[in-house]
């Protein structure tokens, strides 16, 4: 199984041993990060990496009790009601919902600092500008979520229609307590 230290990977892991824990199977990890740890998905690599990965990495399989840990975490995972988890000091760990929302404002406030307080970027923009500079790998759907929750709570401006993020443009709304 390919994983890295992401979120998203290392939840999908425990929630495959945890379909499998019924079964006697040889079960191997290979861990991205080990080798290549400034991706955030390993998605990101392509095949010469991921052989290299291969070739070097562990060919030790897990034990019976490994296995079983995380499909424990998994049944204690999908208890939690949160909807968003972050890798943190190698852990999962669930956060609120605007655990981003200060990094979301603070990028649109780089993109707006050149520009006339008029000004409206589009929705893509900020989202492209959010996703390119986390850590994580957070989807532009959960982006733009927090996106139109920042325009309902009065932090963001929006022109346009929200049936899409193409649809809309956004600013600081002025003067905004946010933009440190």
């Amino acid at each position: 199984m390919w994983t890295g230290d992401h979120a998203h990977e290392q939840t999908g892991l425990r929630f495959v041993h945890h379909i499998l824990r019924q079964t006697n199977l040889a079960v191997f990890h290979l861990n991205t990060s080990k080798y290549f740890p400034h991706t955030r998905s390993s998605g990101e690599l392509n095949d010469e990496k991921l052989r290299f990965i291969y070739e070097q990495g562990d060919q030790t399989a897990l034990t019976a009790s490994e296995r079983r840990r995380l499909a424990e975490e998994w049944t204690a995972l999908s208890q939690q009601t949160s909807v968003l988890r972050v890798w943190d000091d190698g852990r999962i760990k669930s956060v609120k919902e605007d655990f981003y929302d200060s990094f979301i404002i603070g990028k649109l406030a780089q993109l707006q600092k050149n520009r006339s307080a008029n000004t409206f970027i589009n929705c893509p923009r900020l989202v492209g500008e959010v996703i390119g500079h986390l850590e994580e790998n957070i989807g532009d759907e959960y982006i733009e979520y927090r996106i139109l929750e920042l325009i309902r709570k009065g932090i963001f401006e929006m022109e346009g229609v929200p049936k899409g993020m193409r649809y809309f443009s956004i600013r600081l709304k002025s003067p905004c307590k946010f933009t440190s």
